[in-house]
Parts: C-alpha cells; sequence; structure tokens
C-alpha cells in the first residue's frame, strides 16, 4: 500500500484542484453572462441614462437590427447592420468627473452582443475601479442604446480558473503515470509467498541452485527466499531480477 500511497495522493490533489477550478471558472463565466444578458440601463438616444456599476469593463451599446433575418425597422439585416451612434457623442460621468472611454466601433473587431433576437454593436468601453453611479449621455441620431457588462471582460475572469484546472489535470496525469509505473514494476519483480512466517517454509537456495553457497547474484534462480549475501544467517527475497527488502531469519 505504501508503494502507491503517493501516486493515490497525487492523484486525489489534482482531482480536488480540477473540480474546484472548473466550479469556479463555469460560476464565474455563467455569472458574467448572465449580467450581459440583462443590461443596466436602456433608453433611447439623444439622451441620457443613469446607473449604479460595479468596478469592471463596461460597454455601451447600440441596436442594430434582428439578430436573425431581415429587420424591417431598420432596412437591414443584424449581421451586417453597423451602428449610427459615433463613440464621439457618446460621455460618460462617474462619481468623480468625466470618465475616459475606448472606441469599440472603430477598429476592424467589434463587440457585438445578442439579447433574445436583438442584436446589438458596442460603441465604446469604460473601465469602472470603484462603485458608485455612473450616467452615460449619446448625443446624436435617435438609436435603441443600452448598458451593460463588456463582451470581452467575460473572458480574462475565466482565463485564471481555467488555467488551474489544466495543472490539475495535469498533475491527475503525473499521478496515474507513477501510479502505472508502480503497479507495472510490483508485478514485475514479484512478491514473497503469502503466508510465509518462519523460515521453515522459506524456499533456501542450495549449491545446486546459485552454483555457489557465497553467490552475491543467484541470476538463474527463480523467485524465492536464498541466504541473504550480506548478512549470514538471514535470508532475503530474491523476486527473479534483483534482491528485494523482504527478509527473514534462518
Amino acid at each position: 500500500m505504501r508503494r502507491i500511497l503517493g501516486p493515490l495522493v497525487l492523484l486525489l490533489v489534482g482531482l480536488i484542484i480540477l473540480v474546484v477550478s472548473l466550479v469556479f471558472g463555469v460560476s464565474g463565466a455563467v455569472g458574467k453572462i448572465s449580467a450581459m444578458l440583462e443590461p443596466s440601463a436602456s433608453w433611447t438616444a439623444p439622451g441620457s441614462a443613469s446607473a449604479s456599476l460595479s468596478p469592471g469593463t463596461w460597454s455601451v451599446y447600440e441596436y442594430v437590427g434582428r439578430a436573425s433575418g431581415f429587420d424591417s425597422s431598420s432596412g437591414s439585416s443584424g449581421s451586417s447592420a453597423r451602428s449610427s451612434v459615433d463613440w464621439s457623442d457618446v460621455t460618460v460621468t462617474g462619481p468623480a468627473g468625466p470618465v475616459r472611454t475606448v472606441c469599440d466601433s472603430c477598429g476592424a473587431f467589434t463587440q457585438t452582443l445578442t439579447i433574445g433576437n436583438k442584436e446589438y454593436v458596442g460603441i465604446l468601453s469604460f473601465e469602472v475601479v470603484e462603485a458608485g453611479e455612473f450616467e452615460v449621455d449619446v448625443a446624436g441620431d435617435s438609436a435603441e442604446m443600452i448598458l451593460s457588462p463588456s463582451v470581452t471582460s467575460v473572458f480574462p475572469g475565466a482565463l485564471p480558473p481555467f488555467f488551474a484546472a489544466g495543472l490539475g489535470f495535469l498533475v491527475m496525469a503525473i499521478g496515474a503515470i507513477w501510479l502505472l509505473v508502480r503497479v507495472l514494476s510490483k508485478d514485475k519483480k514479484g512478491s514473497p509467498p503469502p503466508g510465509l512466517t518462519t523460515p521453515g517454509g522459506a524456499q533456501i537456495a542450495s549449491a545446486a541452485d546459485l552454483g555457489s553457497t557465497t553467490a552475491k547474484t543467484p541470476q538463474a534462480a527463480l523467485p524465492g527466499w536464498y541466504a541473504d549475501p550480506n548478512v549470514p544467517g538471514q535470508l532475503r527475497w530474491w523476486n527473479g531480477f534483483t534482491w528485494t527488502q523482504d527478509t527473514h531469519n534462518r
């Protein structure tokens, strides 16, 4: 049992790390996604909206069409529609004053968020360091707006738990390989016959078996009890390959 105790402990530790990391990673990602699907504020531009926000990355989105099919109200499909609100028309004010924003619709990559059958495109993002009341004001053309956690905020928060889950899987794999090596090694070497408690039941090598009573390594001998080459008056188990730690007095 002691031979496989180490691998079993390693397997158990890896399993615990894997399960706990997956639970935290999945629950965190589900929480973020649920928050995105429930906007903190919705309003029609031009106009403003206020919301109490928690620390994290937040985005202002504009409704651009149906998530699939043709949207008769905008005259364009949800997948190809573009935002009509420019990010310079949006200002964000927090408890400490104006908040620095980053344009989401300026580069090649555009955030898209689908809620039900509605598709929204990200206009800008901003960081909330301390929880508080924030006001978002949108000028320009008429548009349907929402304020929700940024799509990109889901992945960074989920990465550490999933990295930890990968580490747990690696620890489990090492433990499994270690356990397999120990089991195969034990089977290959053999073990002393069960129930042997007295030297009288031991198989003792003779001069004919070993060629010499002083042989150090009975390479031609089968597994059994032989005279210990190092300790006179003691028997030691030869597993067919090497001497083991199992001994008996004569």
